[in-house]
This record gives structure tokens, sequence and C-alpha cells, in this order.
């Protein structure tokens, strides 16, 4: 057993057989996700049932290390596609400017007049 210690208080931390189990509703509502949600997540491996249920603590645990993983991956992706994007722009423009497409050929062939003054 491992001694946990604040400024305030000298708690315990309780062992492995003493640990709170919860059920799927009550872990769906403990996260704010619906049971479905909780059984997809449990399908990739997220999260664990027991024959007891869930451990409340290292499923909480689990959940918010896979939210933290899953906020990385999708800002990297967010962030390859903007890129991606970016690098496709860039070339149309190349290639408008070696087709001599960014001006109307109408009006680069047109004299220049210049405009009355006021």
């Amino acid at each position: 057993m491992t001694d946990v210690s604040t400024n305030a208080t000298r708690t315990r931390a309780r062992p492995q057989s003493q640990q709170d189990y919860v059920s799927a509703t009550a872990l769906a509502q403990w996260l704010d996700c619906s049971r479905q949600y909780l059984r997809s997540i449990e399908a990739q491996g997220v999260i664990e049932r027991k024959p007891q249920g869930f451990a409340l603590q290292p499923t909480i645990v689990r959940y918010v290390k896979f939210l933290r993983r899953e906020r990385t991956i999708s800002s990297r992706a967010e962030a390859d596609s903007a890129l991606a994007t970016a690098k496709t722009e860039m070339l149309q423009l190349r290639i408008a400017e070696k087709c001599r497409a960014l001006i109307p050929e109408a009006r680069w062939t047109k004299p220049w007049t210049p405009s009355p003054a006021p």
C-alpha cells in the first residue's frame, strides 16, 4: 500500500482489492457520454470492464489519456491538412503564372490610357 500525503490531511491510497467499481450507466454519467460510446471505446481497448464492472479511478485516468492523445493526433492532422492546402494553392498560382492566366488577356493587350484628372 502506498501513502499519499497532502498539506492539510494525510490519506492512504486504497489497495487494488478495495477499488470502487461502477456500472456502465454510472460511468457514462461520470464521463458525460452515452453507454453506446462507452461500448465503442471499450471495443477500442481504451477502457476495460471487469466482472465487477468498471474500476472507477483507473478507467477515468485511461479515458483522460485517450482524450489527450486524440487531441494531439487531431491537431497534427489539421496542421497537415492546412499545409497540403497551402501547397496546392501555391502550385496552382505557379501554373497560372506560367500559363499567363493570372491577368485576363484583354486587360494586358489593351493599351493603357490614363484616367481623366478630377
